[in-house]
This record gives C-alpha cells, structure tokens and sequence, in this order.
C-alpha cells in the first residue's frame, strides 16, 4: 500500500516541522539566565506563600469584635436586636425625663401666673 505510506510519511513530517517550530518559539521566548533566575525565586516564593496560607492557624485565632467562633449567626442577630432595643429603650427614657421635666416647669410657670392674675384681679 503505496498511499498510505505517503500519507504516513506526509504526518510524520507534519509532526516534525510542528516540534520545530515549537521549539523556535521556546527559544525565542527564553529569558536570560538572570530572568529566568528570578522567575524559578518569585514562583519558589509564591508556593511558599500558598503553602503558609494553606496551613491552619496555630493556637491563635482572631475574634471580630471579641465574638467567639462558636456564636451563630442566629445568636449576633439576637444580640444585635437586643442592643438596638436597649438603645431605643434609653432613648425613650430620656424623653420621658424631658417631658416629666417639661411639664413641672410648665405647671410652675401656670401657678406663678395664675397667683399673678389673682393678684392683679384683688388690686382691681
């Protein structure tokens, strides 16, 4: 079979000319011996770097806010509910005192006018 040996022939060929072209191109794009330094230490650094981040923390843990790690999110809801009614419950007592303070002063005022007109009224 004549063809087919063409034909295998023609491929092997193909395969050739394509590893030399890629191997043109690898040598082309090759950095120098001081890049290519550099490159082999920032990725020997990088791996470095993953390979920390992979590792758990050891004995030491960060709490947000002084929260433990075994609160839930239902117990911070909780929480946060709690202390934005204790808030609003001060506020509202505050009030309370401005107006219970507000309204003393007032009848004061309504007693010191009201002895003024009766005063008045006995001068007549």
């Amino acid at each position: 079979m004549p063809g087919t040996r063409q034909k295998e022939e023609v491929e092997f060929e193909e395969i050739e000319v394509e590893k030399e072209v890629e191997e043109e191109e690898e040598e082309e794009n090759k950095p120098s011996d001081g890049e290519d330094v550099m490159r082999v230490e920032v990725e020997v650094e990088k791996k470095k770097h993953a390979e920390l981040l992979a590792l758990p923390p050891r004995g030491s843990e960060v709490y947000i806010g002084g929260i433990p790690p075994e609160v839930s999110e239902k117990d911070l809801k909780e929480k946060e509910y709690k202390d934005a009614l204790e808030a609003f419950n001060e506020k509202n007592r505050e009030k309370v005192q401005l107006l219970t303070k507000l309204m003393e002063v007032s009848l004061k005022f309504l007693i010191v006018f009201m002895n003024d007109l009766s005063m008045a009224l006995v001068l007549l």
